[in-house]
């Protein structure tokens, strides 16, 4: 639907071979399994937010329905990546801050600026359900993808980019927006439906292109933390990547707020729960 143009960027030069470790691992063996249980879990969390109508389960539907055609599409061609069991690994990892990011709010502990946004939003009677999709996607890619991509490390042991992996995800994205865009209007929030233009692609081409965007700039963001060249310079870029994702979720915030909304967004979410 929408060219894979970030395929077409080639990585930055000179990035080392090592790794930025987050101080724990998950699924270090990226064997299949690891995706299965990662969509476990997202079940586990997703189900009672949607009982109750939760802000939360726009995002926690997306992620698990994105995350359900990552798995259909490596059992069904385990060739699709060069490296699956890196993909698995950084599959399972990547889901892993969204997980602690969700429990340290609901134990009342600090969380990533980005995610802190997202969560207060989520409660708030004013946002729509689109605000709340893209400020989920916008503190996991934004913010966790590039600690991700540098704890899983960009460089293969033959010295080789797993960049072209890491753009291979755009491939499978491109079928989840569609029937996401439905499911996501069928049990949260109308206005998903009217912004689905069809038969016009339009509106799915301009998200797939935002997403493009936010995934090669967690690329680039990796990158540097793995070329910073002290452990100062290294805070440094963490910091201009939480920086970065709390100025892009006050933007979605403003943008998506419509005073008073609520009432009616959550009356249709228990309709269609019923």
């Amino acid at each position: 639907m929408v060219p894979n143009w970030p395929a077409a960027l080639p990585p930055g030069p000179g990035t080392p071979s090592g790794t930025v470790p987050l101080g724990w691992d998950r699924c270090p063996s990226g064997k299949l399994s690891c995706p299965r249980q990662v969509i476990r879990e997202m079940y586990r969390r997703w189900q009672p937010l949607d009982e109750s109508c939760d802000h939360r389960g726009v995002f926690a539907l997306t992620y698990l329905r994105t995350t359900e055609e990552f798995l259909r599409t490596v059992e069904g061609d385990p060739s699709f990546f060069s490296d699956l069991p890196w993909v698995n690994h950084l599959d399972a990892v990547f889901a892993e801050l969204y997980f602690r990011a969700y429990d340290a709010w609901e134990s009342g502990g600090a969380v990533p600026p980005a995610w802190r946004i997202a969560f207060e939003t989520a409660a708030s009677p004013d946002e729509q359900g689109t605000g709340d999709l893209l400020l989920g996607m916008n503190a996991h890619i934004n913010r966790d993808l590039p600690f991700t991509l540098a704890h899983v490390g960009l460089v293969r042991d033959d010295g080789g980019s797993r960049k072209p992996d890491h753009d291979k995800v755009n491939q499978f994205l491109d079928r989840v927006i569609d029937p996401l865009q439905i499911e996501l209007a069928r049990l949260y929030d109308p206005l998903f439906g009217y912004e689905d233009a069809e038969p016009s692609p339009l509106d799915e081409i301009g998200a797939l292109q935002m997403v493009r965007s936010f995934r090669e700039n967690a690329w680039r963001n990796a990158e540097r933390l793995l070329n910073a060249r002290t452990d100062a310079e290294r805070a440094q870029v963490a910091a201009s990547i939480e920086a970065e994702a709390e100025a892009t979720a006050r933007m979605i915030q403003a943008a998506n707020t419509v005073p008073g909304y609520g009432p009616s967004r959550d009356a249709y979410c228990a309709s269609a729960h019923q």
